[in-house]
This record gives structure tokens, sequence and C-alpha cells, in this order.
């Protein structure tokens, strides 16, 4: 299965994030990466359902606005991503 997908870091360059723009019931869409280490996300970590949201022919739409994501200064960290259902952060 191909999905596509958007990535970023923070300004400091310390973290990597790796967004899905497809939406996945039971996996990953969300990677945080730090030197030596992974966290993944799953919708239910970030309180997502598919209920109401777009499909395509293939797919399943949860990024708002074709997928805003950024980081926030200050400590802690946090990355915000733009949903369908609503701004969620994950704490760095």
């Amino acid at each position: 299965m191909y999905q596509f997908t958007s990535a970023g870091d923070t300004n400091d360059g310390s973290y990597f994030a790796y967004v899905s723009f497809w939406f996945f019931d039971d996996g990953p869409i969300v990677y945080i990466y730090k030197k030596g280490s992974t966290k993944i996300y799953s919708a239910q970590d970030l309180r997502l359902t598919s209920k109401g949201l777009r499909e395509t022919a293939s797919h399943k739409l949860w990024l708002k606005d074709g997928g805003d994501f950024w980081p926030t200064s200050g400590v802690p960290s946090k990355f915000i991503i733009n949903t369908e259902q609503g701004e969620r952060s994950i704490e760095l």
C-alpha cells in the first residue's frame, strides 16, 4: 500500500516528524524521531476516530487543509497537528 506523507523538523533540528496523510484506524499515523529513539502514535493515541472523515477512492483524510503541523517553542516543546477533529499536540 502506498501512502502520501509529509515530514518536518523542529527549529533546532533535534526532532524529525513523519506524518501520514492517510488515516489508519489501527496503524501508526505519526512518527517522532529523536537521536536514539522513535515515538510512534496511532489515531487512538491522538484521540481520533474515522467518524466523519472525508473519504477518497483509496483512503480517509484526517489532516485539515492538506496537513498543517508545526513545532512550538518553549519548555516542554510540543508538536501541533491540525486535524479535521481539532488540533492535537504531542509533547516532545
